[in-house]
């Protein structure tokens, strides 16, 4: 985004496109900035690292249960985004996680009926009136 977009100076590769999509969707976690060229010890090139998942969950299990294990991502340089093992995941103390974003997603994904559709199918279900 920015001015460059606008004068045509930038443009983005797919794995570029994705990782933001990913990251505006909650599904990655930032590692930090690391240093992936140099010369004569002068970084001329910096990266920022990612874990992405494929869902708000796996991110959250991941998240949270490594704490809880006391297992790292790594480090920007040398990430470890590998899944638990199911011994890690039985570890694991799911009650003390915090679920919010996946709640999120699952109240935004429920269609509710209007309370008209409500009252017809309740007057229905005693036998107050017919369809």
């Amino acid at each position: 985004s920015g001015w460059g977009n606008d004068v045509g100076l930038t443009s983005c590769s797919e794995e570029e496109k994705a990782l933001r999509t990913a990251k505006e969707d909650k599904l990655t976690i930032a590692l930090g900035e690391y240093c992936a060229e140099s010369v004569l010890g002068v970084c001329i090139n910096k990266k920022n690292a990612y874990c992405a998942f494929d869902s708000k969950l796996a991110r959250i299990v991941q998240e949270d249960g490594r704490v809880q294990l006391g297992k790292s991502f790594g480090s920007a340089k040398h990430p470890d985004c590998s899944a638990l093992s199911p011994n890690e995941l039985q570890r694991i103390d799911m009650s003390s996680m915090d679920f919010s974003d996946f709640y999120e997603d699952m109240y935004d994904a429920i269609e509710l009926p209007n309370t008209d559709e409500i009252q017809k199918r309740l007057q229905q279900s005693v036998g107050g009136t017919k369809p």
